[in-house]
């Protein structure tokens, strides 16, 4: 996880992120409601959803609920919400997902093959740049991998299987 925050703590700031999916998240925990815009495709404030937000139909799903849910159980914007959290649980997720990936790629092949995998998955500049694309693909790939330990893992290890999960 620290060298993923790494480039957050030089520039002081994450460089991109999903806005509709946190601000829809934020929407989510504030008011109850699911969304973002107007009627006319207009991004509204949390203080304008009740009166004029319809239904959120753009980007996944479950990104903003489990969002939400973060949001509520920190307490909202009343009790000091802490904007930085998005940020702190999408390096978590990227981290847990290193680990998942390096117990699965142990299972698959062995210890010195793991460590190799686990160090570019650690250093690969597009999964440095994803981990720190805010709302955006940190739940789909835990349970991408999650999904793959449950296929992979209980079966006996061997290249015909590891081809069919890859499709």
């Amino acid at each position: 996880m620290a060298v993923r925050y790494y480039p957050v703590s030089y520039k002081g700031d994450s460089f991109n992120f999903s806005y509709l999916n946190l601000v829809t998240a934020r929407n989510l925990s504030l008011t109850g409601e699911y969304s973002v815009v107007n009627d006319k495709d207009v991004v509204l404030s949390s203080s304008n959803i009740e009166k004029e937000g319809v239904l959120a139909k753009k980007g996944n799903s479950l990104t903003p609920i489990l969002y939400s849910k973060i949001f509520s159980a920190q307490g909202g914007p009343a009790s000091g919400w802490n904007e930085s959290v998005p940020l702190y649980v999408s390096l978590l997720l990227y981290g847990l997902t290193t680990a998942l990936l390096f117990l699965l790629v142990l299972k698959l092949f062995n210890l010195k093959i793991a460590l190799i995998f686990a160090s570019f998955d650690i250093l690969a500049p597009f999964i440095l740049a994803g981990s720190m694309w805010l709302g955006a693909y940190e739940w789909a790939i835990l349970f991408f991998t999650i999904g793959l330990l449950f296929y992979l893992y209980k079966k006996k290890s061997s290249g015909w299987n590891l081809v069919l999960a890859s499709l």
